[in-house]
């Protein structure tokens, strides 16, 4: 009789043993997994943010040229429309010349 309760409490030790390896390798595979999540949505956000400010620079280039295209396109009106300083026959085969300021 003492060998069998002895037999007994070496059989619920080794579960117990198993049980307790079993938890360990499932709470160490919960933390690898866990950590995958983490770097894997760290990764999207770094991913998200580059494009924020990659499309960030491209509309802030082409704020600054349609920008410049509105300078040009001003300059030139007033150009056009400046006063005429005269109009002549220069020395072109006899076609006339115009002179503005």
């Amino acid at each position: 009789m003492q060998v069998g309760v002895e037999a007994e409490r070496r059989k619920r030790a080794t579960v117990l043993e198993s049980e307790g390896t079993r938890e360990s390798a499932i709470n160490v595979a919960e933390g690898k997994k866990q950590a995958q999540i983490l770097a894997s949505e760290a990764e999207k956000a770094e991913q998200i943010n580059q494009a924020a400010g990659e499309a960030s620079a491209v509309l802030a280039k082409a704020k600054a040229k349609a920008e410049a295209i509105r300078i040009l396109a001003a300059a030139l009106t007033q150009h056009v429309r400046g006063p005429w300083v005269g109009m002549g026959t220069g020395i072109d085969s006899g076609r006339g010349s115009l002179i503005y300021a």
